[in-house]
Parts: structure tokens; sequence; C-alpha cells
């Protein structure tokens, strides 16, 4: 299920992507989402920062080694969980960010491998 709404926001993640202020538009709405939710697990926030930080460095330009495919498999992650419409109501108190956790965690599985190769680039930039 999560595979398939992924799928669904893949052309408007597509969009997005190709567009650095529809990019930053985006990333704003989740910075203020984020800043407002209270993830029901640790790992939904571990995941979340992850794949923010991970596409604003590609905006930046400061990490352009994503694969086109990861780009739009984050933004359309990040998409998911700035998207009103969700499987589980994001007001619902206690569940209502599982939906948005589990399509987080989803995107992070995804790309395991680029997010590593983003990871150990973050952690040596320092």
């Amino acid at each position: 299920m999560v595979k398939r709404m992924i799928l669904k926001l893949k052309p408007q993640a597509e969009e997005i992507s190709q567009n650095k202020a529809k990019t930053d538009k985006l990333l704003k709405k989740a910075k203020s989402k984020r800043r407002k939710s209270k993830f029901p697990l640790q790992s939904g926030v571990e995941n979340f920062t992850l794949l923010f930080h991970a596409l604003k460095s590609w905006r930046s330009g400061e990490y352009p080694h994503f694969p086109k495919k990861s780009v739009i498999l984050i933004t359309a992650g990040i998409l998911y969980f700035v998207t009103p419409i969700d499987l589980i109501p994001d007001f619902l108190f206690g569940i209502g960010l599982l939906d948005d956790a589990a399509v987080l965690a989803f995107v992070v599985n995804e790309i395991s491998k680029d997010l590593a190769e983003y990871k150990e680039w973050k952690d040596n930039k320092i």
C-alpha cells in the first residue's frame, strides 16, 4: 500500500524536484509541519530529518550525487508528509503520523545505499 502511495505521488514529485522554487516551497512546508507534529516513534523523526537534510543538500548543490530516482523518492516521501490527505488523518492523536512514518521508512529503505553514502559524506564534512 505504501509503494502505491509513493507511485501516485511520483509525477508530482518529479515536477517539484525539477524546479528549485517548488523544492524550496516543499521544504518550507515540511519544516513547518514537522515543528507542529509529534511523531509517535523516534524512527519517524530520524527518517524525516535524514530525508529533509538530504533533499536540502541536493537542492543547494552541496551534495549533487543522488541519482534522479532517489531524489524523486525523497521528494515523494516528503510530499506525502505535507499532504493533508493521508491514509490515517494526522489529527488523530497518537496514531495520525504512523502512515507518514511508514512512508518515510519505505523511502529510506528503498534508497538505503544512497543515503548511507550521503550520511558518510555528511559525517566527514564536519
